[in-house]
């Protein structure tokens, strides 16, 4: 491995998060080497808050997982919990979430920051779908597995598969089968709009939803609009800002965390802007990590 996150790791017999990334996607090492060169460039004290991020928080960086099959995501983190450690992953494909989710009790609840549902049934003709290219299809599936299981059907599987409840903010991207599928089924989803004019409202209603519950928490990079996150497959209109993500973000952290993800970065030449958002959210998370009880 190259560089590890610029921050002040220990050894990971030490650690009380447990940083790793996996290799699913295409240019899925660019991103989470691009991830952490990144992360040499951005200050991990908030001057507003005029603290250090991750001060006192044991973080190790154990690199990068090569997947060889489906079950070795959720073997890796089942590792962590057995360490009773906090898993947090990097993955260029928002997929890793389903394997990742397998390896928790089914009572979790899940936060998903997303532009999309990702709450499709299957879809036909995966190589040629324009909603997914073959970075959404990793794993060698064959064409009938990989149309059920890929990036934009992983949250209906999760729930398909016995997981609580879910939540998506930022939704702003799906059809009418996929809304129908999240009203039928009750998942709480808040849109960017409902999230401008109503943003005390949003927060009251993720407390009520993470209170006394275990979360699993979610970041799709293309939750953000375009404007501060362009590196990404999908880069879907009227997205959320970060000072919105940030206040919601708090109330998540009411509940009990137990395991985090980073997802869907596509680098692009010459412009970095959102792996600086991507790492910066990453030290925002760390800073709450003392508010869910977790250090």
């Amino acid at each position: 491995m190259g560089k590890k996150f610029d921050l002040d790791l220990v050894g990971e017999k030490e650690a009380e998060v447990v940083m790793f990334g996996v290799r699913l996607g295409d240019n899925a090492k660019e991103m989470l080497d691009c991830l952490r060169r990144t992360s040499w460039d951005v200050e991990f004290f908030d001057v507003d808050r005029e603290k250090n991020l991750a001060e006192g928080i044991k973080i190790a960086d154990v690199g990068d997982l090569e997947i060889s099959s489906e079950d070795d995501i959720t073997k890796k983190i089942n590792g962590i919990l057995n360490q009773k450690k906090l898993p947090f992953m990097f993955s260029k494909s928002h997929l890793a979430t389903y394997y990742a989710l397998k390896a928790f009790p089914k009572d979790v609840k899940i936060i998903s920051f997303d532009a999309h549902g990702d709450i499709k049934d299957r879809v036909k003709n995966i190589l040629e779908c324009r909603f997914l290219g073959k970075s959404m299809v990793p794993l060698r599936f064959e064409a009938a597995r990989a149309e059920k299981y890929n990036s934009t059907t992983w949250l209906r599987r999760s729930l398909e598969d016995g997981v609580d409840d879910a939540a998506i903010i930022g939704l702003r991207s799906c059809d009418e089968f996929d809304f129908d599928f999240i009203k039928k089924n009750k998942v709480l989803y808040f849109t960017p709009k409902q999230i401008r004019e109503n943003l005390e409202e949003v927060k009251q209603n993720i407390r009520k939803f993470v209170e006394n519950s275990k979360v699993y928490l979610s970041i799709d990079i293309d939750v953000f609009d375009p404007a501060i996150a362009p590196a990404v497959d999908y880069p879907e209109a009227d997205g959320i800002l970060f000072p919105q993500f940030s206040e919601i973000l708090k109330e998540v952290f009411d509940g009990k965390i137990v395991g985090i993800d980073l997802v869907e970065i596509r680098p692009m030449k010459e412009n970095d802007v959102t792996e600086f958002l991507a790492v910066k959210i990453i030290y925002e998370v760390l800073g709450l990590l003392p508010r869910a009880g977790v250090t």
